[in-house]
């Protein structure tokens, strides 16, 4: 939960320690790999990012885990892969309504 806390406080390196810690002890814990993984891509350390935002993929349901993947891929260079990741994250944020769109119509 501290990890968690200060990575929505945005203190990322503050963070990872905490969240490391949980993954040891619980690797199963999904959300917490999630966390962990957008708090390393968040301090440009894309490439420890990689294995624990890819644990937690079976979580994403609206498209943001896919999207911080396809984000690490890239910087590692790996732009195929990349390109397929951010194009299921187009489809699940269509899916869930949440495209970017507010859907609320407004004067020219």
């Amino acid at each position: 939960m501290l990890g968690e806390a200060l990575t929505t406080r945005q203190k990322l390196e503050d963070a990872i320690a905490p969240l490391e810690r949980a993954v040891k002890l619980a690797p199963t814990l999904l959300a917490a790999r999630a966390s962990l993984g957008r708090a390393l891509l968040g301090v440009n350390r894309a490439a420890d990012a990689v294995p624990h935002l890819r644990a937690a993929i079976p979580t994403d349901r609206d498209g943001s885990l896919h999207f911080q993947l396809s984000r690490a891929l890239a910087a590692e260079g790996k732009t195929a892969e990349a390109a397929q990741f951010a194009q299921k994250s187009r489809q699940l944020r269509r899916l869930t309504g949440d495209d970017g769109q507010s859907g609320e119509i407004t004067p020219p």
